[in-house]
């Protein structure tokens, strides 16, 4: 009974055929109707112009960051196999890459050709078999039965294969126009142009969502915290990627280089966050409203797409998520000097209401990014009035400690460049301070330190603020190195411990069990000392010491249970006496089992920080885990943060 329940209900058998006479011909004829009326899978579909070479490419942009990638070859005919389903009754098409949605997804405009002659153009969104199904059922829920079919992306179609899924869009009433994401619209359009484009998307369009609104009271930090799927110790972990030294606990902070001192955003937020609980609107908003989800016609129409992140939410979500993508995507990147002096304007403009109120001394692109700004947040304030004369400034509050919560969101997104997000913290801090202002509290704006004015904090060089800090970490002779036994694949490993060889470690722990790591130290003639068990011996004053931690940490599991190792025992105590002396220890290359053993018997409340991680293949789920654990994570490979260390070093 277990079995055929198995079959029909989690299986989903089609057809039961009994083994006996005549048989094969039944299951052959199965077989054929099968694929005809239910799998609907077209393997004579013809790809034109290149486009048979752009399947790979297709399967790569999708994402696997928080789960296991499945086989490159295994995906891509996965990837063949759902145009097949999507065209199963067209002759071929012509697929040409749009830009990777930022829900990890690839984006492909899908030109078919039936029987008779070009049909209209599709846009299909392949992505994980499961963000495809949730963005499908958000779609039933949120859009389609709320937004006319002539404002928004159709879907036509949804189809899946054993690990991915695709979503096919349509364009109603102009299927045979040529369609360009808002992105080249934004670039190429004056402001003028993409003020009205967006006046008539919020005006027309999210209107049918947003005068469905509820107001309710809310917890507004909360609340964007949600819709993030981020919490305070998260965004302190992404804030620190940026700015190693950062504390969440004192009031203010300085810029890498120290150059600019501005008010700190989490601790501000720990402070005033009560006054945020406050009445709401909530409706149905988009969720993800970015230059990649919004389509432009010929007629210069907004369609949206993309519907992964609809549902239920804080009104103004839209707003501040567009004008972020603006600020830290659209807009050309400004030196720090034009940005403050942008975010500056923009915060004048609003109190005042009018634009001619600030001198605009800024380029082309900043002065287009304000315009559409200031227009945005006038849209904002219209909507979050909820028709009502409500006082200008609970509106500029609400949207601001919104922006505050959208802003600090910009720092833990991967496609955002580190010198975007040091802009983004410094927008934070003058939120921060505006909000101070409304209530009648002494703002402290971010402000230049003595002597340091000038150079600002640029940060465009070719390293990463992590890796200029395990560089400074070295030259002041605080950073250990663990050495796990996992043999790194795609370089070559022996060179990479030449680059080990030349960095002026404070000491060297190792499993690795052949004598690689102490010959390259004899072959360069650096002095050192290998050390394999603890006792009076002890490593001389101008020497390295190496210690060799031949049977642990994995090598001590028996029956499930894990043996503590009198050796290693006594070496983890003396890296728990270095990391709560200001010590740091990098670990490179070590087994999943010998990560675990380091912060069972390393790890300490005060070591918190202290012990980092470099691999560049660990999942954002395998990232969070240590994370969690008080780690840092440095997602480059060994190599290459060995090269780079060793750049650092040269030019210290």
């Amino acid at each position: 009974m277990s079995n055929l329940l198995e079959a029909t209900q989690e299986r989903r058998v089609a057809a039961y055929i009994q083994k006996a006479s005549g048989y094969r011909t039944k299951l052959l004829t199965a077989v054929r109707e099968l694929f005809e009326d239910t799998v609907r899978i077209n393997f004579d579909l013809a790809y034109d112009v290149g486009s048979m070479d752009l399947i790979q490419d297709v399967a790569d942009d999708v994402n696997w960051s928080m789960s296991g990638k499945p086989d490159m070859g295994l995906l891509t005919s996965q990837v063949r196999d759902l145009f097949g389903k999507l065209f199963a009754e067209a002759k071929r098409v012509h697929i040409a890459k749009l830009k990777p949605g930022l829900t990890g997804a690839a984006v492909i405009r899908v030109q078919p050709t039936w029987e008779h002659g070009l049909g209209p153009p599709f846009v299909a969104k392949i992505g994980r078999d499961d963000k495809v199904e949730f963005e499908a059922n958000s779609y039933e829920t949120y859009v389609r039965r709320y937004l006319p079919p002539n404002t928004i992306a159709q879907v036509k179609d949804v189809a899946y294969t054993r690990h991915v899924g695709a979503l096919l869009y349509t364009f109603a009433e102009n299927d045979m126009v040529p369609l360009r994401e808002f992105d080249e619209f934004y670039r190429h359009g004056s402001a003028s142009d993409i003020v009205t484009n967006l006046r008539n998307l919020f005006e027309t369009t999210c209107r049918y969502w947003y005068d469905a609104r509820e107001r309710k009271i809310s917890d507004l930090v909360q609340l964007y915290y949600d819709a993030f799927q981020l919490d305070e110790t998260k965004l302190v972990q992404r804030i620190q990627v940026i700015l190693p030294e950062f504390d969440a606990d004192e009031e203010m902070f300085t810029f890498e280089n120290g150059s600019i001192e501005a008010l700190n955003p989490i601790a501000w937020l720990r402070r005033y966050r009560h006054e945020f609980v406050i009445p709401s609107y909530h409706c149905i908003t988009h969720g993800d409203l970015t230059g990649r989800n919004i389509m432009v016609d010929q007629t210069n129409k907004c369609w949206l797409i993309d519907f992964y992140r609809t549902r239920d939410s804080h009104i103004l979500r839209d707003f501040v998520i567009l004008e972020t993508d603006i600020k830290y995507r659209l807009l050309d990147t400004p030196s720090f000097e034009k940005f403050l002096r942008m975010e500056e304007g923009l915060l004048l403009i609003d109190e005042s209401g009018e634009e001619s109120t600030v001198n605009l001394n800024v380029s082309s692109g900043v002065r287009k990014a304000m315009t559409v700004i200031n227009i945005l947040r006038s849209l904002a304030y219209e909507f979050v009035s909820g028709g009502f004369r409500a006082k200008q400034q609970d509106g500029r509050r609400e949207y601001l400690i919104s922006l505050l919560m959208t802003t600090l969101n910009v720092v833990r997104l991967r496609h955002i460049p580190e010198e975007r997000k040091y802009q983004a913290l410094l927008s934070a801090s003058l939120v921060c301070a505006e909000l101070d202002k409304l209530v009648g509290r002494e703002p402290i704006r971010p402000k230049y330190l003595e002597g340091e004015r000038g150079e600002g904090v640029e940060t465009a060089v070719a390293t990463t603020a992590q890796q200029r800090h395990l560089g400074k970490l070295l030259t002041e002779e605080k950073l250990l190195l663990f050495l796990g036994s996992e043999t790194p694949t795609g370089f070559s490993w022996l060179s990479s411990i030449d680059n080990v060889v030349q960095l002026p470690w404070k000491a060297i722990y190792t499993t690795i069990r052949n004598q690689q790591l102490e010959n390259k130290y004899r072959q360069y003639q650096v002095p050192h000392e290998v050390i394999t068990r603890p006792g009076p011996k002890r490593a001389k004053n101008d020497e390295l010491p190496i210690y060799k931690l031949y049977d642990s940490p994995q090598a001590t599991v028996i029956s499930g249970q894990r043996l503590d190792n009198p050796n290693w025992q006594h070496f983890a105590q003396q890296i728990r006496r270095g990391l709560r002396r200001g010590q740091t220890m990098l670990v490179l290359c070590a087994a999943e089992s010998e990560m675990n053993m380091v912060h069972e018997t390393c790890y300490s409340n005060d070591a918190m920080g202290k012990i980092w991680v470099a691999d560049a293949d660990i999942s954002e789920d395998g990232q969070d885990k240590y994370r969690t654990w008080g780690w840092r994570v440095v997602p480059d490979t060994p190599d290459g943060l060995l090269d780079v260390m060793v750049d650092l070093t040269e030019d210290a």
